[in-house]
């Protein structure tokens, strides 16, 4: 009977990761036994899973074109010590009436200007200063119509892709390592056949 891990624990985001890339599967990416990486999933296990392991395992459930399960427990427990709390929407109307007002402002300062046939540095400053003022109430208006659902979503992917991204890149580091160790050890092993070879014909 498979042993029940805390929902939303890390346990259970890596035994979703095992499940999803199978023994070898999981073997090939972490070169570690599918015995050790099990192991490292049950809670009452004092190993843990290393964050290298997890890295690879990742990688590799993205480039099969999954989602890690151990990215998303990571970014799920870090919106659970900082949450991505967005302030409360402003009130489209209100900010309407706001622009309305700056409008009124600025044609009032504008007839005024312009009474004489002539405008001055400072009547020129003044205006200036309620165009911005007027831009920027129209600023907040754009920002209060557009979806902030689709924006968080929008954001939430882009998240995920800068970490697959990471994952990526870092699984890539590991594997060109891996790779240059494996050739040091080769030449070692020559190395060590060519001296056994030279003591042989001595």
């Amino acid at each position: 009977m498979t042993k029940l891990r805390e929902p939303g624990s890390h346990h259970e985001a890596l035994q979703q990761s095992l499940a999803m890339l199978g023994d070898a599967g999981a073997e090939a990416a972490t070169g570690k036994s599918s015995g050790h990486l099990r192991a490292c999933s049950n809670p009452d296990e004092t190993r843990e899973v290393l964050y290298v392991d997890a890295v690879q395992l990742s990688a590799a459930i993205a480039k099969a074109g999954g989602t890690p399960p151990l990215l998303t427990h990571l970014r799920l427990a870090c919106e659970r010590v900082q949450p991505m709390s967005a302030p409360a929407p402003a009130d489209p109307r209100a900010l309407l009436l706001d622009c309305v007002e700056a409008v009124g402002d600025l044609s009032g300062a504008f007839r005024q200007a312009m009474a004489d046939g002539s405008v001055c540095a400072r009547e020129r400053q003044q205006m200036r200063a309620l165009v911005a003022d007027l831009r920027k109430r129209s600023d907040e208006l754009w920002a209060a119509l557009e979806d902030p659902q689709e924006e968080r979503i929008a954001m939430l992917a882009a998240e995920q892709r800068a970490a697959i991204d990471v994952v990526h890149n870092m699984s890539v580091a590991g594997i060109r390592r891996e790779t240059q160790l494996k050739r040091e050890r080769a030449r070692r092993i020559s190395l060590q056949a060519r001296l056994a070879e030279k003591g042989k014909g001595r």
